[in-house]
Parts: C-alpha cells; structure tokens; sequence
C-alpha cells in the first residue's frame, strides 16, 4: 500500500505568510478584543499574540461554542509564551488531556471496525475524526471529535452496515435501502451517509458511513489512496493528499464555514502537506469535481485569518471569488448555525463553480432522500412513490417559501 514518507517535508516555496490583504483589515476592524486573540491562539503558523483588551471569559465562551477547546489546549506551551493567564492554560490542557483518554477509545473501536471490514473485503478510507487529529498532530486529543468517519464504495456501503448492526449498532436507516443503487447514487456528498450509533458504558458511540464523497468518479478516490503516518498509533488509510485537501475545503464550504475549526483543519493540512501535492493534478480533480470556487473562497478565508496563502491554488479565482469570501468573512467565529435549509442551499449554490453545476446541484435536490425513501415503518417504498413523496414535500417548502416573501397588508 502507498504510503507517504514520515519526514515532515518543508512547505513549498509558494506557501507562503502574508499581512492577510484587505479582508485581513476588514476582519480586525469587525472583531473585538476576545476573537482577535481566539484567532491569533488558534492559527498554525506565525507568534501568537494576545489583544490587549481581551475578554478571557468571552474568549473561553468562543472556545467552547466553537470547538477549539482541544486546540488551544494541545498548544499550550504557546499560550505560555504569548501571555495567555494560567488558569486559563490549565483549563483548556486539562480538558484536552480528559478528551485524548476518551479518545483513545475511539481509535481502538476504528482500528476494531476497520479490521472486521478487511476480514470481509471491505476497503474503507478514514477521513476526519481522530484520524485526521493524528495525521495533523500525532495525538488523537488535538481535535473536537464526535464520531468515526468511513468512506466506502457504494457497492460495500449494506455490507458495511450489516458488520456494525452485528457489533451492535443501530441506525434509523433500513439495511435494504442501502442496497437500493437509485438511493446511493442520488445523493451528494452531504446526503450520502449512513449514521449508526452503539450504546456503552462511557455514552454512545457514532459511525458514519459516507459515500460519493466527492463527484468524482469511485476509480480516482480509490486508485490514489494511501497510508499517512499518524504518530505512535497505525497509519491511517485515506485519500490522497489533493483529494484530502479538497475534501476539507468542500467540507467547511459544504457547512457554510460556520466555526473557526474547520479553517484550522484545512491550515493544518496546507501547511503539512502542501509540499507532497501534485498542483496540476489537483487543479484537475477540482475542475472535474466543481470545487475550484470553493477551494479559492477558503483560501481566501484562511489568508484572512491566518495569513496563510498557497498561490497554486489560491491564483485560481478572480474579484468575485473574494466578493464571496467576503460575505462569509465572520462566519468562522460565529457559534454553529441552526440548520435553515433555504439559506445553505441558497449559500451552496453560491459557491459553486458555473451554471452547469448549479443545475446538476437542483438536480440532485430533486431526488429522494432517505427521509421519502422509507415509511414509518421503516419499509423501503417504490422508486416512484419516493419520487411522488419528495415532489410534494419540495412543492409545500416553495409555497411556504413564497408565504414568507409575500408583503403583508
């Protein structure tokens, strides 16, 4: 198996640190004291730096509604060297040091899973999760994490499944839908998951199982993966570095960039593996997979922030590009939005690349999702009961739509 070389290689030349440009100005003028410093603790590279002014219970508010608590916790010698009060340093290592242990569980119970899956031919790719705190930092506590994350190929999604109901998962999902190829097919990478949870001692244990992941062809995600060094623990089996780093912009475009953390995972990964990715051939799957407007806007963002620029990808774009990073600019430190369907969709379509891929996104709306799919039961219904379903439900959220719209008297 492909795997990359332990060494640490040094970034590119074009990786390179900048004042941040105009959305760097626009940025420090909207924020206050307390999220000024939350960035500077939170970015990967450059002196952190601590905004006189701070708020420390506001900024330990922000850490916790956004995630970084085990962030800032994992660099707390660099909270010591730029000032940061000790309690506060003792506080956030501490709940660090608590969720690396409960972590550690996590890794045992993927490398279970992930052995059961090989004894029966199933390849799965990690992504996200502890693997990606490992790949980043070596620790698996370095990162807020929620559940497992396993790619897999739609044909070994129901194979998949039936594995973790036999160690005692459940998921809402019936097990013949998942062999229902309209099903796999129709979604996209954010509908294309299967969630299972199993309850323990110790709380409950999520799996989710994802495919389509990005809308490139099964064959290119496959071909390509590869085994990344992650500390003292095994490998971890996942998407080439181009893929991986594409599949983190879509990601944190995908939620609309709502929380600080996922610009700090795709930092990570830029600043680590920028140096091993082929350009040319990134810049092709993200042609191919639609994701150049969003790679660009989040590089944009992270040059905001972080002062971080990666000129190969970020020379993508033009003037409309920053218009639209613009419109997200605080979003990332924002707490995460309550899920409102017509604003992420209105957002998505947004940030996708052209006209072609617009109409390919409604397409895909369009469809049945598991929720049209399936009876109270938990029956699967007939392909044209579940196209009949959705049409009804699409048609009452555009008459809602148009309800709220609509001046009143």
């Amino acid at each position: 198996m492909p795997a990359l070389a332990a060494a640490r290689v040094p970034p590119a030349s074009s990786l390179r640190r900048t004042p941040g440009g105009k959305l760097r100005s626009l940025l420090e003028q909207q924020t206050n004291p307390a999220q000024r410093t939350l960035v500077s603790l939170a970015s990967p590279v450059g002196e952190a730096v601590v905004a006189p002014g701070t708020d420390w219970v506001e900024l330990d508010r922000l850490v916790t509604e956004l995630g970084l608590t085990e962030r800032l916790g994992f660099y707390s010698e660099r909270l010591v060297a730029a000032g940061v009060p000790d309690p506060w340093v003792k506080r956030w290592s501490r709940a660090q040091q608590a969720r690396a242990m409960a972590n550690l569980s996590l890794v045992e119970e993927e490398a279970r899973l992930l052995e059961l899956f090989r004894n029966a031919g199933i390849e799965a790719l990690q992504v996200k999760g502890v693997s990606l705190a490992r790949i980043l930092c070596g620790d698996p506590g370095a990162r807020l994490v929620t559940d497992t994350d396993l790619c897999l190929r739609r044909e070994q999604v129901a194979r998949a499944g039936a594995i973790l109901e036999e160690c005692g998962y459940r998921t809402r999902m019936p097990r013949a839908l998942l062999e229902k190829e309209a099903f796999l097919r129709g979604g996209d990478e954010h509908s294309s998951e299967a969630v299972y949870a199993r309850e323990t001692a110790g709380g409950e244990l999520l799996v989710e199982l994802h495919w389509n992941a990005l809308s490139l062809p099964e064959q290119t995600l496959w071909s390509s993966a590869l085994d990344y060094p992650a500390g003292a623990g095994p490998a971890v089996h996942s998407l080439s570095p181009e893929l991986y780093f594409e599949y983190l912009c879509a990601h944190a475009a995908g939620h609309r960039c709502g929380s600080l953390r996922w610009l700090c995972d795709v930092a990570d990964f830029v600043e680590r593996f920028s140096g091993r990715m082929d350009v040319p051939l990134l810049r092709r799957h993200c042609v191919a997979a639609g994701l150049r407007r969003r790679v660009r806007v989040v590089l944009t963002l992270l040059d905001a922030y972080f002062g971080l620029w990666w000129a190969p990808a970020g020379e993508w774009g033009d003037a409309r590009d920053d218009l639209r990073a613009a419109a997200l600019l605080l979003r990332p430190l924002l707490p995460e939005l309550e899920p409102n369907l017509s604003a992420t969709h209105r957002e998505r379509l947004a940030l996708l690349d052209n006209r072609w891929e617009r109409v390919r996104y409604v397409a895909r709306l369009m469809q049945p999702t598991h929720v049209e799919w399936q009876d109270k039961q938990g029956r699967v219904r007939s392909r044209p009961m579940a196209w009949m379903i959705r049409a009804g439900r699409l048609a009452r959220l555009a008459l809602a739509g148009a309800e709220r719209r609509r001046p009143h008297a």
